[in-house]
Order: structure tokens, then sequence, then C-alpha cells
């Protein structure tokens, strides 16, 4: 396993893992026919802009590489909160987890 920051060339693979992500975590949570109509296609110029706008190492969107394949991703910002950490880490989405996404920490 390889954690890299992400390049233009992975928004495709990115936006396909968010919303396969989003199809299993929010199964039953969320309105099927809102599920079923999340397009990874639809993701992708937002996270070709968001790869692009890139500060690291205050924002970022990091990959993780298995055997040259993306397999999950997560995002780095500023804290949204008025502690001491300057930075935080934003929500994870792996591959194939049956588990919901997991939020920032601060």
């Amino acid at each position: 396993m390889r954690v890299r920051q992400a390049v233009t060339e992975d928004a495709e693979r990115v936006a396909e893992i968010h919303v396969r992500s989003w199809q299993r975590a929010y199964h039953g949570l969320l309105p099927q026919p809102l599920l079923d109509g999340l397009r990874p296609a639809q993701r992708v110029p937002q996270w070709q802009r968001l790869i692009q706008q890139a500060d690291w190492p205050r924002r970022a969107t990091l990959v993780a590489e298995d055997e040259g394949d993306v397999v999950g991703f997560t995002g780095l910002c500023p804290t949204r909160d008025d502690d001491d950490d300057p930075e935080q880490v934003g929500g994870r989405w792996p591959r194939s987890t049956p588990c919901r996404p997991s939020g920032g920490a601060g």
C-alpha cells in the first residue's frame, strides 16, 4: 500500500470510489432512488477541480494505491473549528468497506 498526493488523472477513480462508498454506506439511510441516481461521471469535474486546487501541505487530496490501483482517498484541509490544530483530515473513503465514511478529525 502506498499513499500519495492525488493528481488530476486520479479524479475519475476518486469519483467512482466516492459514489460507490456513498451507495454502500447510506443504503437504508437515504432514499434508494437518490443513491441509485448518483453517477461517478457527474463528480469527476468536482474532483478534478479539488485536486488542481491543492495547496500542499495545507489542502490536498491523498490517494491510497494497492499494486497501482487507487483503492481509497482522503482530504486534508484547514480546520473549521477554533481549536489549536491548524489542519484536519476530511472523510476517508476506502474502495470496498461496508461501514460509513468517517467524519473529519480535528
